[in-house]
């Protein structure tokens, strides 16, 4: 130890790597890290993965198809032992790439896709009972014109919640309407934007679901700039409940997942498929709550 550090010995890592046949090292690639759900999934890998003795290579792919490829390229020529791929919209050309990654030897885990027939193992949550969770906290709170501000349907998580939502309209009966607003981002300014334009128009709505905490968060910035209160003009309920949404100047009403717990569960499968304990591919489904806040109830 003291002619170590004498001479400042580094150990080569590559080289233990190719003796032991194991990097102690796990990869993660999230579509936004700017996204506070996101970083939660991550420090619920690393959480995971420190406990188990393993380092994680974060990698943000930014919402970028080229970085996302890229990025899990690199991660399986680095040798990683496992991959956990947080997914918004899971391409059949990104999954092809994940299938093959694994048929090569280095296990996957996907975060955020509900698979008909699972060929990886998943963990996701409920998106359609979060979207009809929702809305059906709003009609319980007497509202019958609520406004839905969404990404497109192209993307599997905000089609499972729309449809949710749709479902609680029907099932509620005639007297309550839905609005559809679609947005092309998750962004507080998207949200700002869609829920001044709802609020100028006719028929506007008396409460709103953020199928997003971040759109959530614009509809509060909004009425605020609007002078319309919130909740006794408007309702707010968001998604992917965060510290944001709890902290806000009218705490937010939300759709909770275990953000964490999806991540600290995918790193257990995946310790599963290194060790050689996995059989067939599972798909783990997390069912979402409703944290009721003074975004949506009168006092």
């Amino acid at each position: 130890m003291s002619a170590i550090a004498r001479i400042g010995y580094v150990r080569n890592e590559s080289a233990r790597q190719l003796k032991s046949g194991r990097s102690s090292t796990l990869g993660v690639v999230l579509p936004d890290a700017g996204d506070p759900f996101f970083v939660d999934v991550a420090a619920g890998v690393e959480e995971a993965a420190n406990s188990a003795g393993y380092t994680v290579l974060t990698c943000n792919a930014n919402g970028r198809d080229d970085r996302e490829s890229a990025y899990l390229a690199t991660l399986e020529q680095s040798r990683v032992d496992g991959i956990v791929f947080v997914s918004t919209r899971l391409s059949a050309e990104r999954q092809a790439q994940l299938n093959e990654i694994e048929q090569r030897g280095t296990p996957v885990v996907v975060i955020g896709h509900l698979f008909d027939s699972p060929e990886l193992d998943s963990v996701t949550g409920d998106n359609y009972a979060g979207g009809r969770m929702a809305v059906q906290h709003l009609l319980e709170q007497g509202h019958r014109r609520i406004a839905l501000i969404s990404r497109p349907d192209t993307l599997e998580a905000y089609k499972a919640r729309s449809s949710g939502a749709h479902a609680a309209i029907s099932e509620f009966g005639h007297s309550a309407v839905l609005q559809v607003q679609r947005v092309a981002e998750d962004s507080i300014q998207a949200g700002y934007a869609a829920t001044l334009e709802l609020l100028n128009s006719p028929n506007a709505p008396s409460a709103v679901f953020g199928a997003n905490h971040l759109l959530a968060l614009g509809a509060l910035q909004a009425s605020t700039v609007r002078g319309t209160r919130v909740p006794a003009d408007l309702a707010i309920v968001g998604y992917d409940d965060t510290p944001y949404t709890a902290g806000a100047a009218v705490p937010i009403t939300s759709v909770s997942q275990a953000s964490v717990d999806f991540g600290v569960t995918a790193t257990g499968l995946l310790m599963d498929a290194i060790e050689g304990r996995r059989g067939a591919p599972r798909q783990l489904v997390y069912s979402p709550k409703v944290v009721v806040r003074a975004s949506t109830t009168r006092t």
